[in-house]
């Protein structure tokens, strides 16, 4: 008596549903894809470059005049707990400025007496992974990011406004 490898009732050799084989397949499908997207190699998990010098940029806005004063050219900055951010390279800082609504209803530009827009540029050992920067591989440069951070006289929050280039020299 031959045999068939599917029979009548749908069991691979009699003995197998074939349901059960679809659905194993399935699930060992879906976990190699889990585990290809999160754990292995592909384009999230690019191994670093290496170190390179990057100048990034950050506002701080609305600071007392004598707090802007104390951003110094060659400070180091940090995370409020304690990463470090780069050393302070450049400091401008011009009139803060706010928009005020008028007795009449116009909205006018008002300048903020006592405080000050503060752009600092920020120079710091990066390394590039996933297309991402990262600055002593824990803190993610990225445009829009708010941090705390602090310096020697300073303690406030910025806003990267611009990841630059490599640094030269």
């Amino acid at each position: 008596m031959k045999r068939k490898i599917i029979d009548e009732r749908g069991l691979l050799f009699g003995k197998i549903s074939c349901v059960d084989i679809l659905a194993v397949l399935a699930v060992l499908a879906l976990g190699i894809m889990v585990f290809t997207r999160f754990f292995s190699g592909g384009e999230g998990n690019v191994s670093n470059t290496g170190t390179v010098d990057l100048v990034y940029t950050v506002e701080v806005q609305k600071v007392r005049t004598p707090t802007a004063g104390a951003l110094a050219v060659g400070d180091g900055m940090y995370t409020s707990d304690g990463q470090y951010m780069g050393q302070i390279v450049r400091v401008d800082s011009r009139p803060c400025v706010s928009l005020e609504s008028t007795p009449d209803g116009r909205v006018v530009e008002m300048e903020n007496e006592g405080y000050l827009d503060v752009t600092v540029e920020v120079k710091a050992p990066c390394t590039l992974s996933g297309g991402r920067y990262y600055v002593n591989g824990a803190f993610e440069l990225g445009v829009n990011a708010t941090v705390k951070f602090v310096t020697r006289y300073v303690s406030s929050t910025c806003v990267v406004t611009q990841v630059g280039q490599s640094a030269q020299g």
